[in-house]
């Protein structure tokens, strides 16, 4: 949803080369929010077969209140360790995920 909303009309196709996931399970993902009314499908007036992704007002409303909470929860996480350490962790978490 975060991607949706730093690219609102973003095609499904897009999408899931950008997380790396199936076209089909975009589709599905799609529509489960559709159903919490988060995001809204609409075709482009410049293509018709495309169809771009938004979100609602309750999806802005969400993805926001999502946001707040990983925040506050990295903060909590980050309060375990010490400056050094944490940068031992990240340097780790690179070597796994470059």
């Amino acid at each position: 949803m975060s991607l949706v909303q730093s690219n609102p009309g973003i095609a499904q196709f897009e999408l899931a080369q950008a997380l790396d996931i199936d076209k089909t399970a975009v589709v599905a993902l799609l529509h489960r929010l559709q159903l919490r009314q988060w995001l809204t499908r609409r075709r482009s007036t410049e293509d018709r077969r495309r169809h771009g992704i938004f979100l609602t007002a309750r999806g802005e409303e969400a993805v926001n209140g999502m946001r707040e909470q990983m925040l506050e929860h990295e903060k909590r996480f980050a309060r375990l360790f010490s400056r050094e350490e944490l940068m031992q962790l990240f340097a780790y978490l690179r070597r796994i995920h470059p």
